[in-house]
């Protein structure tokens, strides 16, 4: 549903990331962003990692590095809410030009002082990828379930109201993606897979 163009390093992130005591990832794109930006990760020695839910905690993982924060789920909302650092620890959240600084605003509300840089760009493709076209008009197709509130807009822009499935997200900020076009959307709890099935 969305293209994601990682963009170029630039030596002021690596500056800004070496004077914050937090890195925020709300994404696995974000995590993905890390090696590119700072070369060797052993950089971020004593840099505390907090990661929106246990996929990006996963990712991080396979990067070789320890997520010392995972957010309880479902999305940054949540993150925030539960955030376990202290008003005086400066964070930088790593994140993409969908996310609009939501997340920033909320924390500073909450007094705690955040900044944000944009590692990455989510881009509409032209048309949905031939696959999912397949599976939305397939008879067996009764829910599009979207973790992503990116993903969400994009499909509602590229089907339109009336191909639209029913649809099911995992968070409050997701289905406001979707409103008004979708009365038949359900939210859950559960960021597995095996909560939205049954």
């Amino acid at each position: 549903m969305t293209e994601i163009d990682f963009l170029p390093p630039k030596k002021s992130w690596i500056q800004e990331i070496q004077k914050s005591d937090w890195i925020i990832l709300t994404s696995g794109a974000a995590a993905r962003t890390l090696p590119q930006i700072m070369g060797d990760l052993r950089t971020l020695h004593g840099k505390r990692i907090a990661v929106v839910g246990k996929s990006t905690a996963a990712i991080l993982g396979a990067l070789g590095l320890r997520a010392d924060f995972v957010g309880p789920g479902p999305g940054s909302m949540a993150l925030a809410r539960a955030w376990p650092g202290k008003k005086s620890e400066s964070i930088l959240h790593l994140t993409g030009n969908a996310e609009e600084g939501g997340l920033v605003k909320v924390m500073r509300r909450m007094g705690y002082p955040t900044q944000r840089i944009e590692v990455y760009r989510n881009r509409l493709p032209p048309c949905l990828p031939k696959p999912v076209l397949s599976a939305l008009r397939q008879a067996g197709a009764d829910w599009v379930v979207f973790a992503s509130g990116t993903a969400a807009q994009r499909l509602r822009r590229l089907v339109g109201k009336t191909a639209m499935p029913r649809i099911k997200t995992v968070e409050i900020e997701t289905a406001a993606n979707l409103r008004p076009r979708r009365p038949a959307l359900a939210i859950f709890k559960s960021f597995e897979c095996k909560g939205s099935l049954k």
